[in-house]
Formats: C-alpha cells, sequence, structure tokens
C-alpha cells in the first residue's frame, strides 16, 4: 500500500532548502592592514523577489544590519552607523553582489554575512572573517608554537597563546577559530573575560596572559589552522595561526593476485608492511615456485620454473583500513613449444592509419585435436597507459573452419576500431584461451600519419 501525503509544512521546509541553497557566500578568513580595502561576495541564483542584506558581526557581539537592497532594483539602503559613510560600498552585478571596505580600520575586524529575505524570514550565508593588523597598534597577540606540527592520529595536542597587552586597563577575551580546506572558518572555543592566568609589568603598564587549547584523540577532522584572537579594548587582534596536520599511518597489508583470463582474482600472498612474515593462500602455500622480496618499499614476487598455467595478470594491491586498493597489472604469457593452440595477427606489424580513419586488425586463430571451444581476447599495450583488455569474443565457434584431416580448427576474429585518435596507437595483441593454454600473438603496433 502506498500512501502520500502534503502539508504546509513540508511546502515551508522545500521552500526554506530551496532558498538557503541558492545563496552562496565565498568563505574564507581574510587578513588584512589598516588602510587596505577587502571585497566580500555572494550570489543569489534564485528568482523569487527577495532582499539582499548585509550583516557585520563583531566578535562577542549580535549581527549588525549595515545594508539591504532588492536583488530587481538599484536603491542600496544603509542602516545606524553605516549610513552616509563612504567607507562601505555594496555592488551588484548580474547574480554577484558585493560588498568593499576601503581604508580599513582596526575596528572593521568582524565576520560579515551576506542574507537574503524573502517572506519575513533570514537565510545567512556562510560568512567571511576579516582581521585587521596595524603595526602601530598596542594589542599584540602570538601563538608560540611551530608554524605546523604533525601529529599521530589518537594523539593529543596543546596550543598555546601568548597574549600581550599594553596600557589599556580593559578585560580581554580570547576565541579560538579553526580554517580548514574541509569547512569554513568557525569559532571553537572561547575564554571569555580571564585575568587569572596573566602577569603584570607595573612599569611597563602591560600584562602577558597565556591560554591554551587543549584536544585529545585527534583524527583528520582536527587537520587546519588555528588562529588565536583577542578582543580587547574595543579592537580584535589575531594571532598568525598554527597549522595542525596530522600524519597518514602507512601500515598496511600487501597482497599479490593472480588473474587468469575469464576468471576472478585469486590470492597469492599477504605479509605486513612492517613485518617479516609472509602468507601464502590456496594452490600456492608450500610451492617453492612463488617467492616474495621487499627492499626499500619495492616488493617482488617471483615465479619460477615458469609453466603455461602460470599465464595470467598478476596485481599487487594494498589492503589499508580495510580497503583493497589495486596496482596496475602485469600480463604474463607463457608460450610452450609443444602446444597445439597457435594464434596469429596476420596483419603488418606496423600499420600507419590517418587521424579519423578506421582499421580491421585480424586474428587467426588455429587450434589442434581439443574438443574445448575458446575464448578470444584483444589485448593493447600503449606508452601512456598499462596494458588492458579491450574486447573480449567470448566462445564463439560459427567463424570457424574444421579440416577434419588434421583434427583442427581454423577461426578468424576480426577487431574493427573506428574514428581513431591518437589514444588508440599502440600495440594490439590476440590471445586465445584453449585447451587449458593461453597462446598470445605477436602483436600488430598502429602508428598514426605524422607519428615516426
Amino acid at each position: 500500500m502506498l500512501v502520500t501525503s502534503c502539508s504546509k509544512a513540508n511546502t515551508v521546509q522545500e521552500t526554506h532548502l530551496t532558498m538557503s541553497s541558492s545563496l552562496n557566500q565565498e568563505t574564507g578568513f581574510l587578513l588584512a592592514h589598516v588602510g587596505e580595502k577587502v571585497t566580500m561576495r555572494c550570489t543569489y541564483e534564485g528568482n523569487e523577489p527577495a532582499w539582499i542584506c548585509w550583516y557585520m558581526q563583531t566578535l562577542g557581539q549580535k549581527p549588525k544590519l549595515m545594508s539591504s537592497m532588492f536583488v530587481y532594483g538599484t536603491e542600496i539602503t544603509f542602516y545606524e552607523e553605516f549610513k552616509n559613510s563612504s567607507h562601505y560600498v555594496i555592488g551588484k552585478e548580474e547574480h554577484m553582489h558585493y560588498l568593499t571596505i576601503i581604508d580599513l580600520k582596526m575596528s572593521d575586524s568582524a565576520t560579515y554575512y551576506c542574507a537574503l529575505s524573502y517572506k519575513q524570514v533570514l537565510y545567512f550565508g556562510k560568512g567571511t572573517a576579516v582581521s585587521v593588523k596595524g603595526p602601530g597598534f598596542n594589542i599584540q597577540a602570538s601563538v608560540h608554537q611551530l608554524e605546523s606540527e604533525t601529529i599521530q592520529p589518537g594523539a593529543s595536542v596543546t596550543l598555546n597563546c601568548l597574549v600581550q597587552i599594553d596600557s589599556c586597563d580593559g578585560e580581554h577575551n580570547v576565541y579560538w577559530f579553526r580554517n580548514s580546506e574541509e569547512s569554513e572558518p568557525g569559532l571553537i572555543y572561547t575564554y571569555g573575560s580571564r585575568k587569572d592566568k596573566c602577569m603584570s609589568n607595573s612599569s611597563t603598564k602591560s600584562q602577558i596572559c597565556v591560554h591554551s587549547l587543549s584536544m585529545k584523540n585527534l583524527n583528520a577532522s582536527h587537520s587546519g589552522t588555528y588562529y588565536c584572537a583577542v578582543a580587547s579594548c574595543g579592537h580584535v587582534v589575531f594571532g598568525n595561526g598554527t597549522i595542525l596536520s596530522l600524519s597518514c599511518d602507512d601500515s598496511a597489508w600487501i597482497c599479490w593476485y593472480k588473474q587468469s583470463l575469464g576468471q576472478k582474482p585469486k590470492l597469492i600472498s599477504s605479509f605486513y608492511n612492517y613485518g617479516t612474515k609472509m602468507s601464502f593462500y590456496h594452490e600456492f602455500q608450500n610451492n617453492g615456485r612463488f617467492h616474495l622480496d621487499a627492499e626499500n618499499h619495492t616488493y617482488y614476487l617471483t615465479v619460477s620454473d615458469l609453466r603455461v598455467s602460470d599465464s595470467a595478470t598478476y596485481y599487487c594491491a594494498v589492503n589499508y583500513a580495510k580497503i583493497l586498493t589495486f596496482a596496475e597489472g602485469k600480463t604474463v604469457s607463457v608460450r610452450d613449444s609443444g602446444s597445439d593452440s597457435q594464434a596469429l595477427v596476420e596483419q603488418p606489424k606496423h600499420a600507419t592509419v590517418p587521424p579519423g580513419g578506421s582499421v580491421t586488425l585480424n586474428c587467426t586463430v588455429q587450434t589442434g585435436s581439443c574438443g574445448e571451444a575458446h575464448r578470444v581476447y584483444w589485448f593493447r599495450n600503449s606508452d601512456g597507459s598499462p596494458p588492458g583488455l579491450v574486447y573480449g569474443h567470448g566462445t564463439k565457434n560459427e567463424q570457424c573452419e574444421t579440416n577434419p584431416y588434421r583434427q583442427t580448427d581454423t577461426c578468424v576474429y576480426d577487431l574493427p576500431v573506428e574514428n581513431l585518435d591518437a589514444s588508440h596507437a599502440g600495440t594490439y595483441y590476440c590471445a586465445v584461451a584453449s585447451c587449458g593454454h593461453i597462446a598470445f600473438g605477436n602483436g600488430t603496433t598502429l602508428n598514426f600519419t605524422g607519428q615516426l
């Protein structure tokens, strides 16, 4: 039974999602100096008659409305202390809206939000944090720690912020911000008004305070740059930030796989890259023909006393965090002079074709004294990519002629390739799997006009 419903609440929620997704503000952390200018941007891709507003939020304060503008109009309205000020410039260019602050002052340090007002609901953008520094100002905030620090996952770290405040009797607030590639800058911790960790210097009328940010059980989500921000005496100053990165634990299992034509990959062996014990599986156990070696992060699989049954593609794979990642495979073809399965590519070794042209590669397969059906595969090997399967005929006997006297079958297979370009260049091999054996042709090298 299918039950459907529609309600006003659903409609309101859908409208909210539509409006909020149509507003996009460029997020980030802008560091500027007194006298410079900054520009912040946001886009509105919707068609609804709405208003674009800009808000300013100083640390520890509520958002303050700066301006508003109808999306289909040109008139801009400023509010309160933002009125009649050439310090702030609002602009619009198609769907893009701008807020430019010229001749920056220390008091411009804040987070600026682009917001969309529609049907008495206000939708905020992600915000842009602006920090204005002045060389002559008497508040200094610095993070006394290595500029970049690498921590192991699961470990702990303490970031220290050394705050010096000169000739100011007011209390100060300390905030910690994190900025990372995965998310916009965000406030993660605040000390509020604190003096209990400070030392005063009566001769210079300055205070030196130390604040710490401790974090435990670190993981990749903690990576980023951590900024210490100090609000005091009506101003805000940011530290230079500490970059925190987590090292990748490169411990993993190295595995080797064998994949015969038309079969699934079969595990040969595995071993821990920081260990010495090597394990073999299936028919590879106690098989002295297969041997593993490792040297300087390079891993080797050696197969000795080759047999026709060793013809296959061999893959090195890394098992890390329960995820198996395959490297490009190496295809091995073992020929047996006594084998009764032959594959020949009857075409010149070097064929030159103009770009955009077509070509047909022929593979003549002769099999003898075997009643089993055979499979034909085409492989391409080029300088730009590893050998790869490009086509498989599967089990096909209808293109064959039988010689009852010699008890052999002769079959012809074609590989037509059209609209050729440089990506098709390479050597094409015809491989035949029959009677328990695999045989490869000598290959046809395909070149293009203009190539040497």
